[in-house]
């Protein structure tokens, strides 16, 4: 017994998997909509100080310049911000946590400083746990529904019911306090929509995309691939099946090859191709013409008012204050004449909202900064397999969910940030007479 959890402390750094599950919970978890998304970013940063002092890979002068270089430019356009609009608040609790954000980022970026598959092997395993936990949640609770409520989120009128504080759903509570248990119907099943720890099944499909992810291009486990699939699946994500579609289209592509195995790989995705093919068509006919109407058409007029937004505010943005970004929303007038606007329920919506984390970001800092930040994310080095699809996967799968700018995506493009940095140093550093020795210079440099 004892040789076998030595091997498995062997297989498994506590530090990496501390840090890594902290991160998750920070991303969209149960913990923000009950109102301690803060207090837990802050207590995470702490945990954080103290694994890089008790690992030895504690860096005052890293934490120092990566930490100056990221949080400088970004005081001095929160601080344009405050010139240029009235009542804003410049130590907002929205740059505090932001702040804090980019601290996570960096102190995360140098303990996995060239460790990318101690960062991916854990996520992973991490990202496994919290799939199979929405799976059993999704079917336990499709099977022995229950009124028991767990949880209450603070504002929206939204609860969980489940048993233990393990298995839970989202449910939503309507003004005369009757609950709504939200399923949807499968081949005669009514099921519930998986989100697990997540707090609504949009953000669960977020992550459940990157474990099909890790597992298609890095760890390359199929057993992990389907239970990822059914993750998707059960979480009746229009967006997560858009996504994962992605990832076969890219996956088919690269592994073409008239063998055995792809030929059996390659027939067990086409037929989740097919079951994801009927269940988009179910689910976009729900949204355009169906009860959920509303919610496409809400999503088109929250994208539409932030593009408008944008137009008018292109160098800088509007800032990341809370107030201010939610008036200006509030006061946006976009176009919604267009032949995509006359065929949705735009009746339905009675104000401009925000869902679009991709679009945010130049909302936020505008049409430069904005890019920069984004291009941040195609450099980040956490994960160096195939980058450029895991960025498109991230940025796809956010622009349809509010967590961008939560701790766990944000840390990428942290690093991403922290990487163009180094590289910029390197190159205005190098000694002349190296250009035909990068590869050597770069393994005698330390950073």
């Amino acid at each position: 017994m004892f040789g076998t959890i030595s091997m498995l402390s062997r297989k498994i750094d506590i530090y990496a998997f501390l840090i890594i599950f902290l991160l998750v919970l920070n991303g969209g978890t149960l913990i923000k909509v009950m109102g301690y998304g803060p207090i837990f970013q802050i207590f995470t940063l702490i945990v954080l100080f103290v694994i890089l002092t008790f690992s030895n890979s504690f860096s005052f002068k890293k934490i120092f310049r990566y930490s100056f270089f990221i949080l400088l430019p970004l005081f001095i356009i929160n601080l344009l911000h405050g010139l240029i609009f009235d009542n804003y608040i410049l130590l907002s609790n929205q740059i505090i946590n932001l702040s804090v954000s980019i601290l996570i980022g960096v102190i995360i970026s140098i303990y996995f400083e060239g460790k990318s598959s101690l960062f991916s092997n854990h996520l992973n395993l991490v990202l496994k746990l919290f799939v199979i936990q929405g799976i059993l949640s999704s079917l336990i609770l499709s099977l022995y529904p229950t009124r028991n409520i767990l949880i209450k989120s603070t504002g929206d009128g939204s609860a969980y019911v489940g048993y233990l504080y393990l298995f839970f759903q989202r449910i939503h509570i309507n003004y005369l306090g009757q609950i709504d248990l939200e399923t949807f119907n499968l081949f005669g099943l009514n099921i519930f929509r998986a989100h697990g720890f997540f707090w609504e099944p949009s953000v669960f499909s977020v992550y459940v995309n990157i474990f099909i992810f890790l597992n298609l291009f890095v760890a390359k486990n199929n057993r992990n691939v389907l239970i990822g699939f059914l993750g998707i699946l059960l979480s009746w994500s229009t967006t997560g099946m858009a996504v994962v579609l992605i990832q076969l289209i890219y996956y088919a592509g690269i592994n073409f090859k008239l063998n055995l195995k792809n030929i059996l790989t390659l027939g067990s995705l086409s037929i989740f191709l097919v079951i994801v093919g009927y269940v988009a068509t179910i689910n976009v006919n729900d949204k355009l013409y169906g009860e959920k109407a509303g919610s496409s058409a809400q999503r088109y007029v929250d994208t539409m008012a932030a593009i408008d937004v944008i137009i008018h505010n292109p160098a800088i943005g509007i800032g990341v204050e809370f107030k201010n970004f939610n008036q200006q929303i509030k006061d946006a007038n976009p176009d919604l004449s267009g032949s995509i606007g006359s065929s949705l329920a735009i009746d339905r919506v009675n104000e401009n909202t925000f869902s679009n984390s991709l679009l945010r970001v130049f909302v936020y800092f505008g049409l430069i900064f904005g890019t920069l930040l984004v291009w941040a994310f195609f450099k980040q080095n956490l994960i160096t397999e195939h980058p450029v699809l895991f960025a498109i996967v991230n940025l796809t799968a956010v622009s349809f969910s509010p967590i961008l700018f939560l701790t766990f995506h944000f840390t990428f493009i942290v690093n991403g940030l922290i990487n163009i940095f180094n590289k910029r140093t390197i190159n205005i550093s190098r000694p002349k007479g190296h250009f035909g020795k990068e590869q050597n210079y770069y393994q005698k440099i330390n950073l």
